[in-house]
């Protein structure tokens, strides 16, 4: 290699992967399709029946949806307008708007406050992964973490008064939380962990992946204490949601189709509910489902992509 300016290669499809280069030819793995977001009725008539169309449908990738505490908004971050930013809509997909502009290599997670006023995310803004902060309307955004390590996957309490955040340093990832307007971080969790739901009844439930053969879902007192297993048997990914009753979760490995199902607080028991897709190729985003204030409804983020191998010839 003789070195010099780096140019593009004008490679076909949506995504082009993995390249091999031998001599003047180049093959790579071409991906079609984008991730949508779904909306599926837990209730009435229409419950558990696999949506036929996407809430939202854009030639972009939307992902990360989140209800509003009030049930009456989604925010979720799509990359229709070029980079990825953080956008609301009406619960039935109508009037997006764009909140932020960070023009940032990655802006994802985002989560409301109970007020539903504000709207925390990370982003890859200033060189590693920090927490924002945006006004549920759009408008000043800012910047509440400043360490050089990576902050990101924040979560509000239910009072409003903390944000709980995955910090990773050190070779760990605990879950810590701080004030909304900045200030001194305070440790939650002990081992690493990283989707983080706060109860009612004052506990913090999260999964860590770390924790070997004792995967699933843990919780801790919001005050501190001792961190205790829920259950093996969901939340083994980040695809959970916390409700009153039990634990919304999606299996993407169950087969032929991926299964949403919930594990119930009073019989400690998963039942299976449906699926989030008919066609077996449906694939389900990674943190990418939220269920309604009033359990009535869910959202998640996926879709159908093909995969191509494609050959290059004198590509240089």
């Amino acid at each position: 290699m003789n070195g010099g300016e780096p140019h593009r290669v004008p490679a076909r499809g949506e995504r082009a992967s993995q390249p091999s280069v031998s001599g003047s030819r180049m093959a790579y793995v071409s991906d079609t399709g984008n991730w949508d977001i779904w909306r599926m009725d837990l209730t009435g008539k229409e419950a558990m029946i696999p949506p036929s169309k996407p809430l939202l449908s854009w030639s972009s990738d939307e992902i990360h949806p989140v209800i509003s505490p009030d049930g009456h908004r989604i925010a979720f971050t799509s990359n229709s307008s070029g980079s990825s930013e953080v956008w609301a809509c009406e619960s039935d997909g109508t009037k997006p708007v764009k909140l932020t502009d960070m023009k940032a290599k990655s802006v994802g997670s985002p989560s409301w406050s109970p007020d539903g006023k504000l709207i925390a995310f990370d982003s890859i803004k200033a060189g590693n992964l920090d927490i924002y902060v945006v006004g549920a309307e759009g408008g000043l955004v800012r910047r509440i973490t400043t360490d050089p390590a990576e902050e990101a996957a924040p979560r509000w309490s239910r009072d409003g008064r903390w944000i709980y955040y995955l910090w990773a340093r050190g070779g760990t990832k605990p879950i810590w939380k701080l004030p909304p307007e900045g200030g001194k971080p305070i440790q939650v969790t002990e081992r690493d962990a990283f989707v983080t739901r706060e109860s009612a009844d004052g506990y913090l439930y999260f999964n860590s992946p770390s924790r070997q053969a004792r995967q699933g879902v843990w919780r801790a007192p919001v005050s501190g204490g001792s961190e205790t297993l829920v259950t093996e048997a969901v939340g083994v990914s980040w695809l959970w949601d916390l409700a009153d009753r039990g634990i919304y979760a999606i299996d993407r490995n169950a087969k032929p189709v991926a299964t949403i199902c919930f594990y119930d607080f009073a019989t400690q028991r998963v039942r299976s509910l449906g699926s989030p897709h008919r066609v077996p190729g449906f694939s389900v985003h990674l943190e990418a489902l939220s269920v309604s204030p009033d359990g009535r409804w869910l959202v998640y983020s996926g879709g159908i992509f093909t995969s191509d191998i494609m050959m290059m010839d004198n590509f240089r």
